[in-house]
This record gives structure tokens, C-alpha cells and sequence, in this order.
């Protein structure tokens, strides 16, 4: 993806790139939660995310190196759905096989 000097917050002192100076940025993140505790009418969520960043030569001086990395630990505190709460589809007609 193409993210500009601006966006990236690298047209301001040190760097002074132009602010319209375009850069080829792209990232990979991988994540996962795990549901450690339920009790009446919630679940408690451990979850982490990992990110791999990977900038051009140009910037390695203002992130520190070409693939920054990134982490993201969090708790998630979501309620329980019962099934007179679970939206369903609108029924569609059946299909008869030959």
C-alpha cells in the first residue's frame, strides 16, 4: 500500500520529507484470543496481535529498521448471546435436486 509522508508522520523535524512524498508501506498480523473465564451473561477474553511492518530504505533511519514489529496483549469482556437473541436469515424457498 502507498501511505504518504504526512500520513505517516515523517514530514515534521528530523525528517522533513514533503508531506505529499509517497512511500510503499505494507504489514502482516497475526492474532488470536482465548476465552478464559464465562459466567452469567459474559466471557473474559485473553488476546494477543502481532505485526510485522515493512517500510522502505528511506525510512529505516526513522523507524529503527526495515520490518518494525509491534505487539498487543488485551483482555475482552464480551456478553452471552442466548438463542432468542441470535439474528437469523430470512427463509429462503427450497431447491429440489433432479
Amino acid at each position: 500500500m502507498r501511505k504518504s509522508a504526512e500520513e505517516l508522520v515523517v514530514d515534521t523535524p528530523p525528517t522533513n520529507f514533503p508531506a505529499t512524498e509517497m512511500f510503499g508501506v505494507g504489514e502482516l498480523s497475526l492474532g488470536y484470543i482465548a476465552e478464559i473465564v464465562r459466567w452469567s451473561g459474559a466471557t473474559l477474553g485473553l488476546g494477543g496481535m502481532g505485526t510485522v511492518n515493512n517500510v522502505p530504505a528511506s525510512l529505516e533511519p526513522t523507524y529503527g529498521s526495515r520490518t518494525p514489529v509491534g505487539l498487543w496483549v488485551f483482555l475482552r469482556i464480551r456478553p452471552l448471546h442466548g438463542p432468542e437473541m441470535q439474528m437469523t436469515a430470512p427463509s429462503m424457498p427450497s431447491m429440489k435436486m433432479p
